[in-house]
């Protein structure tokens, strides 16, 4: 956390709630002594939510208001209204009517001048004049006094070398043609900045030495090499809209950048959608460096972060820049926002620009969500965009929002929870605003200037503020057990009795009381697990704190014989009683902190696993929370037949429990509530009674409206939980960087049979099996499928706790992978639930959360949403997602959309190890002989397209002839395959269709199949070039096909020819007998194509006894007319 530096002045510790003395007051007038009167019994303390701790606190600051600014603040005329400015100068003013009112309030009391008023006169104007159009610039000499820059709405400037002499100024006219003066902004060494309502701005430049003033219209350079940087950005990046002529201004600031070092300085605008940076040089020259279109980076960032939408789906989106504050690093802005389609919630945002990133493709670093909201009213229109904004911590750790009466605190850093302060309560109202020495500083009608000063880490840990949150009694026990021994110095330190507290500390813990103090947070360091004493001390007081029972109700007194309570005065009402136990655990921290035993504590065993002793202690308050929000919903849910739901889970809880042997005045509520340790048993019962009822005959409409309640009662009270686990992350962690070595399972995700990521689980199922099924109104499914995104959000955020828990220090092992494996599977069979139903917005916003790319890559392919899969790749660049994009897209035979990406690193990587792809970087990078060898192989391994294999052969050829080399060995290879495929091309297309094939979409046959093709009985029209061409192709058979017996098929192609004729039927001369038969023409076909017969003819002898030829060999016809042919073919050769 930052310290800041502590402020010169004797009246800082001086508390609001103190009478101020001096100047306040003017004697003799009634109504002024009637106001001071009023300011002094008014107190002011800023308000947190969930915790009774306070992390600000308002103090008076500086020198007594004078006379005359107290006077000028109580004057009845109710028409005048005052504004002021407090400047880091040590200089403030206020300005009401045509009145200027500069004074010093930083100064010491004793100092005269600190205690001069100067009053000046301004402009004369039709509009009210504003304490931000005026700017008082400081001497660089104490003798000398400042000077004074004022202007009217108008633009009429009026300037005073010297406030000494306030008839002493000049007067000229900026020019403004009709625009209002918003604002003047010091630019020392050059002048000041004049901005108007619709974003122009002149620079005002005293004269050196005299008493005058020049005034210069400031536009961007319009020369050929102006904006050199923004346009190359732009040229690469793309261009941001330019900023429209005349938006309105929203802030301007100016920074300190290069003051002392360099000649240039700068100014940031906010102007309409934009953030620009200006420069302006020793030269009187200036130029825009920069500018980005923020307001559409707040719109993306807030859609998804409060409505869990692409900004795309919400057209009906308002956002509104409101202000803008510097830090050292960054840009910090202020935003508003409403989805006029949900309703009329107005959401309030900061979010911060890192300025060492400025480009145009620049982003948001962080974006916080404020809890506080507005609900719009045309009418109240003004107040709800009249917020603004103060960083006044250079490290910009934390934030004030406010206007004219409330003060919001916000940690940027998530430090402490918000903090805020209404000051129309008590009749006051702000009046300005400003900081000194990185201190925040308001200006309070009532009460002049308080600071805003943040609760350091002993003021926090000081035991001043349990009065009314603990009413301990100091003697607990008489026990010299370190138990009893260290819960006396609990109740001593509630007691504010800290020495007491120590010295009963270092009685049964020296050894940690002793070791220093020091906390060193510059470096981390991992301890192994090692339960120790304190920590089973501090584990046993923490769960009998929130298990403790009500010392105030009577009917707990035969309980309380049994346990002894921890003496504090509880209350008889539930909540109360809850509210208080969680008070009370938050001061055991509290006192653990004050002592530095945080950091002394280890570990112990908790459910089955060794779990950080301090995540044990917020875990056990968590459970306190869960059990509050439980009580507290307690009336909101109902079921049928107006039948009360949590009293009759409850009831089944505490009968299982056997709890029935308490006090008979005791009921069901009572002993549930007590023990708060088990508040996870309300979910089990939950299931188990849901179970129950769905079992019975009951219609869709109950199942829908039974599952809605549970799930609405589940997430309500583990939201509660969560959030609480949110707030208070940091005030339960250790001081310094030091990491136990423990698996840390939370108790809202904790494992085994029974275990909530067990019920989480079954919940999800029965949502989607029971719930959504039987629903049919659309509501009631719009409102089961995000209750269902709920629980899988909880369910993988309490996976990803574990996974985080052992990543320090044991990701590598069987553990680790083992159970990333499971999250994994989880995580897919949880968002798969929300996919197949295409409820794609919400299935991403569980992938984005939890890094499943895979399942975005696949909603943007679903969606075809070019500019969401552009966004994830800029978002997830670091993480992976291209590679999972790629990989998906291969996965799905979408290769063709990987050609038409730019080529990265990634992509380059991925097409080398995917087979079908690689020869394209072989092509790219010129490796012709590795994208011949690849492809080639591919058309090897090609079984489903014939063509597709054609094709790959053919540029397989194509890269092999071009590789200039020896090619004679390899190119009859590629030849024989492209035979293959013309034989196969060459198969009558009816054969094709008889035998269910699309001749245009052919699967790649084997030899032997064609050769079947070829020969078939459905090749009614078959010739002897078909047979001819069945017999060319026996050699691929012998040479693929290793299995088949080439002989016989051999053989089976020549008794096919014979049987296509009928050989009975005989004629005068055996020639004309056996001419037209098939068998003979074959012969003759092979014989014109110079085929050597005694191969290509099957032996004699072998034929006629062919199996196949059985029917014939009886016949005496057909064996001459063979013996015919064999001996004509004889004499032939």
């Amino acid at each position: 956390m930052h310290l800041r530096r502590k402020i010169p002045t004797s009246r800082f510790n001086e508390n609001v709630f103190s009478p101020r003395q001096g100047g306040y007051r003017t004697p003799g007038r009634s109504q002024l002594a009637n106001v001071s009167s009023l300011a002094q019994s008014m107190t002011y303390s800023f308000a947190g939510s969930g915790s009774a701790e306070r992390y600000h606190s308002l103090q008076d600051y500086g020198n007594p208001m004078p006379v005359l600014i107290s006077e000028a603040l109580n004057i009845t005329e109710k028409l005048i209204e005052y504004t002021v400015k407090i400047n880091p100068s040590g200089w403030a003013w206020l300005v009401g009517g045509r009145k200027l009112f500069i004074w010093r309030y930083n100064q010491s009391s004793h100092e005269k001048s600190s205690r001069i008023v100067k009053e000046l006169t301004l402009p004369p104007s039709d509009l009210a004049h504003d304490a931000n159009r005026v700017c008082v610039i400081p001497s660089p000499r104490e003798s000398q006094q400042a000077a004074c820059v004022a202007v009217s709405p108008e633009g009429v400037v009026r300037y005073w070398s010297s406030i000494a002499h306030e008839a002493a100024f000049v007067e000229i006219s900026a020019e403004l043609k009709g625009e209002e003066c918003a604002c003047v902004v010091n630019l020392q060494p050059y002048g000041c900045i004049l901005a108007t309502t619709t974003s122009s701005f002149v620079l005002l430049t005293p004269v050196a030495g005299q008493n005058s003033i020049t005034c210069h219209m400031i536009r961007a350079s319009q020369g050929m090499l102006a904006g050199i940087t923004r346009k190359m950005s732009s040229f690469i990046f793309g261009s941001s809209p330019a900023q429209a002529s005349g938006a309105a201004l929203h802030a301007l600031v100016a920074s300190d950048d290069g003051y002392e070092s360099a000649e240039d300085r700068f100014f940031y605008v906010l102007s309409g959608s934009v953030m620009q940076k200006w420069s302006v040089s020793s030269s009187n020259t200036e130029m825009l460096l920069y500018q980005s279109n923020v307001q559409r980076l707040f719109r993306t960032h807030l859609a998804k972060k409060i409505w869990n939408q692409d900004v795309a789906r919400l057209p009906q989106l308002n956002t509104w820049l409101l202000d803008m504050q510097l830090t050292s690093d960054g840009v910090v802005i202020l935003a508003a926002a409403m989805n006029t389609e949900v309703g009329n919630t107005v959401y309030y945002a900061i979010g911060v620009v890192n300025l060492q990133e400025l480009s145009d493709d620049v982003d948001l670093e962080s974006v916080i969500i404020l809890e506080h909201v507005e609900t719009w009213q045309d009418s109240n229109e003004d107040t709800i965009l009249g917020y603004h904004l103060l960083v006044a911590d250079a490290e910009g750790d934390e934030a004030m929002v406010y206007n004219k009466t409330h003060v919001h605190c916000i940690s940027l850093d998530g430090n402490f929870p918000s903090e805020s302060v209404d000051f129309s309560r008590l009749g006051d109202r702000i009046l300005g605003v400003g900081k000194f020495i990185s201190n925040p500083l308001l200006f309070s009608a009532h009460r002049g200037i308080l600071l805003v000063s943040h609760v350091s880490n002993q003021q926090k840990l000081s035991v001043g503020d349990t009065e009314g949150i603990l009413d301990m009694e100091e003697t607990v026990g008489d026990s010299d057990s370190t138990q009893s021994i260290f819960t006396s110095a609990f109740v001593a330190f509630c007691h504010k009795k800290s020495k007491r507290a120590e010295e009963l500390l270092i009685k049964i813990f020296p050894t940690q009381m002793n070791q220093d103090f020091g906390i060193n947070t510059e470096t981390a360091k991992t301890l192994p697990a090692q339960s120790t004493e304190l920590d089973q001390i501090v584990a046993q007081t923490s769960l009998s704190i929130i298990d403790d029972y009500p010392s105030a109700d009577p009917r707990w007194a035969e309980s309380k014989n049994a346990t002894p309570d921890l003496g504090y005065k509880s209350s008889n009402l539930i909540l109360k009683q809850l509210e208080k136990k969680l008070n009370l655990h938050e001061m055991f921290n509290k006192f653990l902190r004050y002592f530095n035993l945080t950091d002394k504590l280890n570990s112990i065993p908790v459910r089955d696993v060794v779990m950080d002793t301090a995540m044990f202690m917020c875990e056990n308050a968590e459970k306190v929370a869960a059990m509050i929000a439980l009580r507290s919903s307690e009336q909101d849910y109902k079921f049928l037949e107006e039948m009360s739901l949590l009293p009759t889970i409850i009831k089944r809880i505490v009968d299982k429990r056997g709890e029935a042997n308490h006090s008979m005045n005791l009921t069901h509520l009572d002993l549930f509530y007590r023990e708060v340790s088990g508040v996870q048993d309300i979910f089990t019962e939950c299931l188990e009674y849901e179970n129950d009822n769905l079992t019975a005959d009951m219609n869709p409409k109950h199942i829908v409206n039974l599952i809605v309640t549970m799930n609405d009662l589940i997430l309500y009270v583990l939201r509660q939980a969560l959030q609480y686990r949110l707030n208070k992350r940091n005030y339960y962690a250790r001081f310094s960087e030091t990491f136990i070595q423990t698996e840390y399972i939370p108790w809202t995700c904790s494992i085994g049979r029974m275990g909530m990521r067990a019920l989480l689980k079954k919940q999800c199922s029965m949502t989607l099996e029971q719930g959504i099924i039987n629903a049919q109104d659309h509501n009631y499914q719009a409102t089961l499928f995000n209750q269902l995104t709920d629980l899988a959000d909880i369910l993988l955020d309490g996976y990803s706790a574990q996974l985080t828990s052992l990543e320090v220090y044991d990701n590598k092992s069987s553990r680790y992978n083992q159970l990333c494996k499971m999250y994994d599977e989880d995580r897919a069979t949880l968002i798969s639930m929300l996919m197949e139903h295409k409820e794609y917005e919400k299935a991403a916003s569980l992938a984005e959360k939890y890094y499943d790319f895979t399942t975005l890559a696949k909603v943007c392919d679903i969606t075809e949403d070019e500019d969401r899969l552009q966004r994830y790749c800029n978002i997830f660049a670091h993480k992976g997602f291209r590679e999972s994009m790629y990989h998906y897209y291969l996965r799905t035979g979408k290769r063709g959309k990987l050609l038409t990406m730019p080529l990265t690193v990634e992509l380059s990587l991925v097409l080398s190890k995917c087979k079908s792809l690689s020869w394209l970087m072989d092509i790219e990078s010129q490796d012709y002989f590795s994208a011949y060898e690849t492809l080639f192989s591919l058309a090897l391994e090609e079984k489903k397209f014939v063509s597709r294999k054609k094709t790959v052969l053919a540029m397989a050829k194509l890269c092999l002839l071009s590789t200039g080399r020896d090619i004679n060995d390899l190119l009859p290879a590629i030849n024989t395959e492209q035979e293959l495929i013309t034989h196969q091309e060459l198969i009558p297309p009816e054969v094709l269709n008889s035998m269910g094939m699309d001749p245009d979409n052919m699967r790649v046959l084997l030899p032997h199949e064609m050769i079947e093709f070829y020969i078939h009985d459905e090749n009614i029209h078959a010739t002897e070039y078909h047979f001819k061409m069945a017999l060319d192709l026996l050699p691929f058979v012998a040479k693929k096909e290793a299995e088949i017996d080439v002989q016989a098929l051999f053989l089976h192609i020549w008794c096919k020819a014979v049987l296509r004729n009928n050989w009975s039927q005989r004629f005068d001369d055996p020639v004309d007998d056996y001419s037209p038969k098939l068998f003979y023409k074959i012969i003759t076909l092979a014989h014109s194509q110079y085929a050597d017969m005694s191969e290509i003819l099957p032996n004699k002898n072998v034929l006629l006894a062919a199996e196949e030829l059985v029917h014939l060999q009886s016949d005496d016809n057909f064996a001459f007319l063979i013996e015919t042919i064999y001996e004509q073919i004889s004499n032939t050769m």
